[in-house]
């Protein structure tokens, strides 16, 4: 199915229309070019995001040629979070949790502005959803000077014309996007999610953030970046990127691994449900000690 020509220039996580969620196939750590603990990207099945989109992956040589042409974010550049009706209200602890991890994951600033009503134009009552186009064209014309990257967050269910729904969507040149948490509600999954709820938004949240900052999905290995159609494709998917991600991001954001990577592992170690990312970051920075490179140069 093609995109609409208006959307083009965006990034996805979606599920496609008439197409059931189907589970993945896995991977094990031994499986053939795995590097440490990062897994390279299963073959994918019927249902799944690669299966249906067949995405060529973003090299980081035409990311960063990308990046050069419109200049790399200011020090003083900010993650800047705008909620849409309730769902500040709704999940406060959430808000604090997006912009404290946000903050640390893309060494910026982030901040969460006052809510705003979700534009009314936006809803479509033969769905019961909300257009996420429209709402795109409503914080384009709202986003803050300063901003790197400007992310509306809602608990109402988004879809585009040809798919089911969105859990989010992101332009990778007009630093913009918007993402829903509505299908981690009980009335979707079918269980309760309070104990997923938080990371579930911060992988969703995240990977639009990037779209904003130009990063395409990844295809090559199991990392934040990977496209999803279906809530197992999200879960999949890791709150960590791929080293070939993560050296886009060092180099656009100008991190310092080890300032960064032990702000994530306080991060992770201060929360229930996150010991999976803590261990994972452990495995990843002893893999790297162990071989005695750095992975990426940040100049």
């Amino acid at each position: 199915m093609k995109l609409n020509p208006r959307f083009r220039g965006f990034a996805l996580c979606a599920a496609l229309a008439l197409l059931p969620g189907c589970a993945s196939g896995g991977a094990s750590p031994e499986a053939a070019g795995n590097q440490g603990p990062w897994i390279r990207m299963p073959k994918s099945g019927p249902g799944d995001w690669l299966y249906i989109h067949p995405e060529k992956d973003q090299t980081f040589e035409e990311f960063a040629a990308s990046k050069t042409a419109a200049g790399r974010p200011a020090r003083d550049a900010r993650i800047t979070i705008q909620p849409l009706g309730n769902v500040d209200t709704a999940h406060p602890e959430l808000m604090a949790s997006l912009s404290e991890f946000a903050g640390i994951f893309f060494g910026r600033p982030a901040l969460v502005l006052p809510s705003l009503p979700i534009p009314e134009e936006s809803f479509n009552p033969a769905r019961s959803q909300y257009d996420a186009g429209r709402i795109l064209s409503f914080l384009s014309s709202r986003a803050p000077a300063g901003a790197c990257a400007f992310i509306g967050i809602l608990e109402r269910d988004l879809y585009l014309e040809g798919f089911a729904f969105l859990y989010g969507i992101g332009s990778l040149r007009k630093g913009i996007g918007v993402c829903s948490v509505a299908r981690y509600n009980f009335e979707y999954i079918g269980m309760d999610p309070s104990c997923t709820l938080e990371k579930r938004s911060l992988k969703v949240a995240c990977h639009e953030i990037s779209h904003a900052l130009g990063m395409k999905h990844c295809t090559r290995w199991l990392c934040l970046m990977n496209g999803a159609n279906s809530i197992v494709e999200a879960d999949r998917s890791p709150l960590n990127l791929c080293p070939d991600c993560r050296r886009k991001l060092q180099w656009l954001m100008g991190l310092d691994l080890d300032e960064w990577g032990g702000k994530l592992a306080a991060f992770y170690g201060a929360r229930r449900g996150f010991e999976a990312e803590a261990e994972f970051l452990g495995k990843a920075i002893e893999f790297e000690s162990a071989n005695k490179k750095p992975r990426m140069d940040a100049n």
